[in-house]
């Protein structure tokens, strides 16, 4: 798909555009749906599809910022019909980046409280030399011990 290659006429064109533009609304309402059940963002099944319909469309972005009449028809009622998914589309990546940067929080936390459990527990399991010198266990028995 060559944006650039649009003319005037070219409906057919825009109907692709329009197509991959609602795609990427219906994978990134997905992905913002399992963010919002508390998924983890590197488990997300749509990052991957929205990645590379992502790749699709910035060619069409890029044609865009640099010739403006790249999404241009004469057909109002596409023109329309384009305006607003473009409108949409950035509504809901709107929304994705705030539910990714939770999500990414939420991991931030769970990491923090894993690395807390086990400075606490090796602080408490911690044992002495001849020598007076704290000698701690091997970090294996407090990621087995965590994982328990």
């Amino acid at each position: 798909m060559n944006p650039a290659a649009n003319t005037q006429g070219n409906q057919g064109r825009i109907e692709d555009l329009i197509a991959l533009i609602d795609e990427l609304i219906a994978i990134t309402r997905e992905e913002n749906t399992l963010l919002g059940k508390g998924w983890p963002a590197s488990q997300l099944i749509p990052f991957k599809r929205k990645a590379e319909l992502a790749e699709l469309f910035q060619p069409w972005a890029a044609a865009v910022a640099t010739e403006p009449s790249a999404i241009f028809t004469s057909d109002k009622a596409l023109h329309a019909m384009l305006i607003e998914r473009l409108n949409t589309l950035q509504a809901i990546m709107t929304e994705n980046i705030t539910s990714l940067r939770a999500a990414i929080e939420a991991s931030q936390r769970r990491i923090n409280a894993v690395m807390m459990a086990i400075r606490e527990q090796m602080a408490a399991e911690a044992s002495y030399s001849a020598k007076g010198h704290a000698q701690a266990p091997s970090i294996s028995s407090y990621v087995a011990n965590v994982r328990a």
